[in-house]
């Protein structure tokens, strides 16, 4: 049996990307040059986090990153918080929870942003654990399972990013992937969470046992 489903968050519980990538054009509209600028920090794959790029900001422009990485997470918090009070995600975890199966979050955005975040919506109460940077997806795969005394074929990371492709296969445990994109590197891909609640879909993904049977 699957006994744990650990979500990537944006992108995947909830569309977010746009709104984030927006929020730092929207929140840097006043000072001349960043837009330029960020975007050539975009092209960097290795341009890190929220704190790191307005870092780079800062030190690029002489802009002041600590108020500009406040102005950030209120504008990120305010329009996702809205989504998500108006999305169907919560459905889907109360119905995967009533199935007795544990919930994670295993994001890319920093955790003491994220766990502040979740915790101003009523999403928070539904998960068993809010992981995030600085650890990477294998690394917080790896703690969820020390933790809650976990089997990685147990385990499934579900998500739209290329790191959480590579984090599932590092750890070990099977990988669902939003979107066609991982189409033959996935065990299966989906359109959005709510097809993990689709009669037999997570059994499916469970290993045969000695006997052939789903475990």
């Amino acid at each position: 049996m699957i006994q744990a489903i650990v979500f990537d968050f944006d992108g995947t519980l909830i569309d977010s990307n746009e709104i984030k990538l927006s929020a730092f054009y929207e929140v840097t509209a006043h000072i001349p040059g960043a837009g330029a600028e960020l975007d050539r920090i975009f092209q960097d794959p290795d341009r890190g986090d929220r704190y790191d790029i307005f870092a780079t900001l800062q030190a690029r422009l002489g802009s002041d990153g600590a108020a500009l990485i406040k102005a950030y997470g209120q504008r990120c918090e305010t329009v996702i918080l809205d989504k998500l009070a108006k999305s169907r995600v919560t459905e889907t975890l109360d119905t995967l929870k009533a199935e007795g199966r544990k919930l994670f979050i295993a994001s890319a955005t920093p955790e003491v942003d994220l766990v502040a975040m979740l915790d101003k919506s009523d999403l928070a109460a539904r998960f068993d654990g809010i992981h995030g940077r600085p650890a990477g997806k294998a690394d917080i795969l790896n703690r969820i399972m020390e933790a809650h005394d976990l089997q990685p074929s147990t385990m499934v990371l579900v998500g739209d990013g290329e790191d959480d492709c590579r984090g599932a296969a590092e750890f070990g445990c099977r990988f669902v992937g939003i979107g066609p994109v991982f189409a033959g590197r996935a065990d299966a891909v989906i359109d959005s969470v709510e097809a993990l609640i689709r009669p037999g879909f997570l059994d499916a993904l469970a290993p045969p046992d000695e006997e052939g049977r789903l475990s």
